[in-house]
């Protein structure tokens, strides 16, 4: 009898022991946090840097050698789940392509004030996990301006420009956006410059070039 006794009272400790260790164990399991999974919604927010444009064919200077690579314009975008958007696009470079004249572009420039902007795209996690890339679907560019001119007689009509931009992917570029640091660098590419609003379009002297991209995501985002 005292035998028996003494096998359930182990017995009952062993069950006691064995739920304070499950209850122990099930404390720890809540204590780990929760870890998302990385997505490409990582890069999504607001970015700024540079944008520096490169001649498909660049021009040579009186000695030969290339132009030097240029400064860059500063730049800011946002980004969401499909679109990267700029509410201030620098179109000087395109504008002076056209006019040819300095004091005109700046004018015109001035006359048609900020010019919004927007770029499609699809995005993926590289192997490592650590980047983000993603392809550009760029549309055309479409601005509208006038020439400024002496003041037109009385009656007579100022038909505004209007320009179309035609733009591209550039295909061999991988753009991307780095985990770690924030950066996101891309390229597109203005191919041509078209005159509109008659009705045979008229085809504009102009120098194929890149846009590049340089931006960090703001800080606290």
């Amino acid at each position: 009898m005292k035998e028996l006794f003494v096998f359930k009272n182990l017995f009952v400790s062993a069950v006691v022991l064995s739920c304070s260790l499950g209850f122990t164990s099930c404390g720890d399991d809540d204590e780990i946090p929760f870890v998302p999974p990385i997505t490409p919604q990582v890069m999504y927010g607001n970015f700024d840097g540079k944008m520096i444009t490169f001649s498909i064919n660049p021009l040579e200077t009186e000695n030969g050698d290339q132009d030097e690579t240029p400064v860059g314009t500063d730049i800011s975008a946002k980004v969401d789940n499909d679109t990267v958007y700029f509410d201030k696009f620098p179109i000087k470079d395109i504008v002076f392509s056209i006019i040819k004249d300095e004091e005109k572009t700046n004018q015109i420039i001035e006359a048609i004030g900020d010019v919004k902007y927007k770029v499609g795209y699809k995005a993926q996690l590289n192997a490592a996990k650590d980047s983000v890339c993603f392809t550009l679907d760029p549309k055309s560019l479409n601005l509208e301006f006038v020439i400024p001119e002496p003041a037109p007689k009385e009656g007579e009509e100022v038909t505004p420009i209007k320009v179309e931009v035609k733009i591209s992917a550039v295909e061999e570029y991988v753009n991307s956006y780095e985990l770690s640091s924030t950066n996101m660098k891309f390229k597109f590419r203005a191919d041509e410059v078209v005159l509109g609003g008659g009705e045979e379009p008229i085809l504009v002297e102009f120098t194929p070039t890149v846009f590049y991209f340089d931006m960090k995501k703001a800080k606290g985002e």
